[in-house]
C-alpha cells in the first residue's frame, strides 16, 4: 500500500487544478480507457477555461441553475469544473435516465440551462447547451477573470432522495466540497502516483465528488471503466491503483473470471465496493479472484463516507459494513435519541466534518434528519460486540407482519447464503389482511437449478414467520447501474409471479 502525502494541504478542487496545473503540468491528471485518450493538468485547465469562457457567452450566470447530461464523462468533467470556477450552479442529470425522466427532472429542479452532448427534449424555460469534445478543444477564448471564489455559495447541487422517497436538492457550498475532499483523502491511502477509477457513469455524485477529490489532492483518475469486461485489459494497461465499483459488476467480475484474470490486478492497492451492502462471501470471493485489498465503504451524500469493511481484522458478520472511520462518528440510538447498546437495534445516526446542515428547500420535512449537529439516515442497524456497524435496511422499509417487525436486509442476508442464489431484494408489499407482506426476487447462479418452493422452504427453515410471503425467481434482480434496487420493478415481478402461480392453481 501507498503511504498518505505528508503534507495535508487544504485545496479547494478548482484550486488543486490551478496549483497541479503548474507544479505538475506536464502529468496526466485523467485518462478516457474509452478513447484511449490522455489528458495533462495543464491541458484540463486550459479545456476548463474554455468551457467556463463558452458557458459564460452563453449567458450563464451564479444566479442560474445550469444541468448536465453528457455521454462524453471527460465533457461531463469539464463542464462541471468550468461551473465551479465560474461560480455557476449546476447539478449532474444521470445519463442512464429516460428522455421523459429527464425532462420531467429539468422541469422540476427549474434548470435554466442544460448541457448536453446527446437530444434531449426540454421543457419550457430551459435553454439547450453543447459542445462536442472536438468543438471544446478548438474553441477560441479570451480569459475569464472570474472574482474568487465565494467559499459559502453554492458549487452544485446533488439530486437525492431520503427517507420519504421525494426528490430533493442537496446544496454542496464551496466549504463543504473542500471538507469533505479533506475527509475522503485524509481516510484513503492515497499518493501522488494514486489512478483512481470508480466503475459506474460520472453523470452519479460519487464519481464526480471523487475527480473533486482527486483534483483537492493531486493526484489522477482514470474514466469510462463502466463495463466489467473490460476491466482486468484496463487495470493493468492503466495502472489503477484504487476502484470504486458496485456489487452487481462484483458479483458479475467473479462469476465471469473467477481467479484466472487475477494478475491483470495486481496494480489495486484498494478495491472498495460500495452503494449497497456488500454479503461476506461476496467479499472473500474478491479476495480470492480480484485483490486482497478489497473493503466496503457505508455513508451517504448528506455526510460523505463514515464506515469501511476492510475485514482485515476481524470476521466479517452478515449485514456487516464495518467500523466507523473515527470513534463517535457514527452512533445507534433509539427513540429517544439515546446511544444503544450492543446488539440492540436502533437508527443509525453520522456526524462528520464535511457534513450538509439541510436541502436546499428550508420547507421540506426531511430537514428534521438534521438536528444536534447529527445526519439521522434513516437506516436501521446495532454494533457487534467488536463493534461492527450491522445494517438491517432502511427504517421506512420496516414491515410489520402479524406484529412482528421484519426489516428486507434480515431477509435477504438469510437467502443469500444458500448456494444457489446470487441476489435478492425484498421489499414490502401491500395486503389487504395483513397491510404488508414480505416479497422478493431472487437471481440464481448460472446453472442452479432451484425451484420458488424450495428457496420459500429454505427460508422458512431458517426464519420461520419473518420468512417471505411472496418470492420469484427472475433471471436478474432489477437494478440500476450503481446496483441500487428499482423497487416498482421488484414489485412489478412479484405480482406477475402471483397472477401466474393463481393461473396454475387454477388449471389444477
Amino acid at each position: 500500500m501507498t503511504e498518505q502525502n505528508a503534507t495535508a494541504v487544504s485545496r479547494g478542487p478548482i484550486e488543486g487544478l490551478q496549483y497541479y496545473a503548474e507544479a505538475k503540468a506536464h502529468q496526466l491528471f485523467v485518462i478516457d480507457s474509452v478513447s484511449n485518450t490522455g489528458y495533462t493538468w495543464a491541458e484540463v485547465y486550459g479545456l476548463v477555461c474554455r468551457m467556463d469562457h463558452y458557458l459564460q457567452s452563453a449567458g450563464c450566470t451564479s444566479k442560474d441553475r445550469l444541468a448536465i447530461s453528457c455521454a462524453d464523462e471527460i465533457v461531463t468533467l469539464i463542464a462541471g469544473l468550468a461551473c465551479l470556477k465560474a461560480g455557476i450552479p449546476f447539478f449532474l442529470l444521470p445519463f442512464y435516465l429516460s428522455p421523459t425522466q429527464k425532462a420531467n427532472t429539468l422541469a422540476q429542479m427549474g434548470a435554466h440551462y442544460l448541457f448536453t452532448d446527446h437530444e434531449i427534449e426540454t421543457p419550457p424555460g430551459t435553454q439547450l447547451l453543447g459542445l462536442s469534445r472536438g468543438a471544446l478543444s478548438a474553441y477560441t477564448y479570451g480569459v475569464q477573470n472570474n472574482p474568487a471564489i465565494d467559499e459559502e455559495a453554492i458549487g452544485f447541487f446533488v439530486l437525492g432522495s431520503g427517507t420519504t422517497g421525494a426528490s430533493k436538492l442537496m446544496p454542496f457550498s464551496h466549504r463543504i466540497i473542500r471538507q469533505r475532499a479533506d475527509w475522503a483523502n485524509a481516510h484513503t491511502d492515497i499518493s501522488e502516483h494514486t489512478r483512481y477509477s470508480v466503475t459506474v457513469h460520472l453523470t452519479f455524485s460519487s464519481p464526480f465528488f471523487r475527480s473533486l477529490y482527486a483534483l483537492a489532492g493531486g493526484y489522477s483518475i482514470v474514466l469510462g471503466l463502466l463495463d466489467v469486461r473490460r476491466f482486468p485489459q484496463a487495470v493493468a494497461q492503466y495502472q489503477v491503483t484504487h476502484m470504486l465499483s458496485t456489487v452487481l459488476q462484483m458479483e458479475q467480475l467473479v462469476s465471469t473470471f473467477d481467479n484466472t484474470k487475477k494478475a491483470a490486478f495486481l496494480s489495486l492497492e484498494q478495491l472498495s465496493v460500495s452503494f449497497s451492502t456488500v454479503h461476506p462471501d461476496l467479499l472473500t470471493a474478491i479476495k480470492r479472484c480480484i485483490t486482497p485489498y478489497a473493503c466496503n465503504s457505508y455513508g451517504c451524500n448528506e455526510t460523505g463516507g463514515a464506515a469501511r469493511l476492510d475485514g482485515e481484522a476481524y470476521i466479517a458478520l452478515p449485514g456487516s459494513v464495518g467500523k466507523p472511520y473515527e470513534e463517535g462518528s457514527v452512533e445507534v440510538v433509539d427513540k429517544m435519541d439515546c446511544p444503544v447498546s450492543a446488539n440492540a437495534r436502533g437508527s443509525i445516526r453520522i456526524k462528520t466534518p464535511c457534513m450538509l446542515e439541510g436541502y436546499a428547500d428550508p420547507d421540506l420535512p426531511d430537514n428534521a434528519n438534521f438536528r444536534d449537529g447529527w445526519f439521522y439516515t434513516g437506516d436501521v442497524g446495532y454494533f457487534s460486540d467488536d463493534g461492527q456497524l450491522i445494517h438491517l435496511g432502511r427504517g421506512d422499509h420496516l414491515m410489520i407482519f402479524n406484529g412482528i417487525n421484519i426489516y428486507p436486509a434480515e431477509i435477504e442476508q438469510t437467502l443469500l447464503t444458500h448456494p444457489a442464489v446470487k441476489d435478492v431484494a425484498v421489499v414490502p408489499i401491500k395486503h389487504k389482511l395483513h397491510q404488508e407482506v414480505p416479497g422478493c426476487v431472487v437471481s440464481l447462479v448460472a446453472g442452479a437449478q432451484m425451484s420458488e418452493m424450495a428457496l420459500k422452504r429454505f427460508a422458512a427453515d431458517l426464519l420461520g414467520a419473518k420468512a417471505p410471503a411472496l418470492l420469484t425467481i427472475a433471471e436478474s434482480v432489477p437494478r440500476n447501474p450503481q446496483g441500487k434496487i428499482i423497487r416498482s420493478e421488484i414489485v412489478r415481478l412479484i405480482a406477475s409471479g402471483v397472477v401466474q402461480d393463481q393461473a396454475v392453481r387454477a388449471q389444477a
